[in-house]
């Protein structure tokens, strides 16, 4: 039985609409696909890091992670949050002369440019 922590039920009012049961929570969670099992990565990467189980509802297009240490749904995702793709302001380069931005003349390095100084040849 999986509990619900404070975060986990401030994002499922938000993104899904109503008030999270811990009943329908787990009913959901039984229904889903695992995607991750966060157990198998915590025998893996020892560095104290916590490493979460994500399930996935088809049916609803929920992604719920859980604790499986501690077995506690940790945060929700749904359709709602889909990030929209916004356009990138770009930036407007501002030249001054020649563009450079140093006084000495500038000879680009390549893999075919000749070494000027021999003495290290």
């Amino acid at each position: 039985m999986v509990k619900l922590s404070k975060h986990f039920c401030e994002r499922w009012e938000k993104r899904v609409g109503n008030l999270p049961t811990p009943q329908a929570v787990n009913s959901i969670i039984e229904d889903s696909v695992r995607i991750q099992r966060g157990d198998v990565f915590r025998e893996v990467c020892k560095a104290g890091s916590r490493p979460l189980s994500i399930f996935w509802n088809t049916d609803l297009d929920l992604v719920i992670y859980v604790d499986p240490k501690r077995q506690v749904a940790v945060s929700v995702l749904s359709k709602k949050v889909k990030p929209k793709n916004k356009p990138r302001a770009s930036k407007k380069r501002v030249h001054s002369g020649s563009g450079r931005s140093h006084s000495s003349p500038y000879t680009p390095m390549t893999m075919h440019a000749k070494p000027t100084n021999r003495r290290f040849l």
